[in-house]
């Protein structure tokens, strides 16, 4: 058997867009296990993570799930979050992941988030941080 502590998972998401904070602070309060953490595309910890594992790839404008090596871009990463999650919404997942053109709804959702949901200009990671934000270790504060 494998005793190696399962991996972290980190959201990377848009810190700027009010849609993405809005996707943020949901997945919080449906995270009872606290498996996942989160970070902004603009932080340090993206920024760190992308020059260590994708130092040639183009980088997304999409939200991305890392876990260790491995990381999950867009309507994928949406599907494998809902998944990490208690109870129903791992069945939620499933069908979000079989929807036929979820990676289009994705792309144009995300297209015209600024226009329709707008922008903060205070990001979640903004110290002093919420108590209930969590970041990926090393905290940036």
């Amino acid at each position: 058997m494998d005793s190696s502590p399962s991996p972290e998972w980190v959201l990377l998401f848009d810190g700027p867009c009010a849609l993405c904070q809005g996707a943020v602070r949901w997945l919080m309060r449906r995270d009872r296990g606290k498996r996942l953490r989160y970070s902004p595309l603009q932080g340090d910890w993206a920024q760190e993570w992308k020059r260590r594992y994708a130092p040639g790839d183009v980088w997304p404008d999409e939200v991305i799930l890392v876990a260790g090596e491995q990381h999950w871009i867009g309507a994928d990463a949406i599907g494998k979050c809902l998944r990490i999650l208690p109870f129903p919404y791992p069945v939620l997942g499933w069908i979000y992941a079989h929807l036929p053109g979820r990676k289009k709804i994705y792309r144009w959702l995300a297209q015209h988030r600024y226009t329709w949901f707008g922008k903060k200009d205070e990001l979640l990671t903004t110290c002093p941080a919420p108590r209930s934000w969590r970041e990926p270790r090393p905290h940036s504060c």
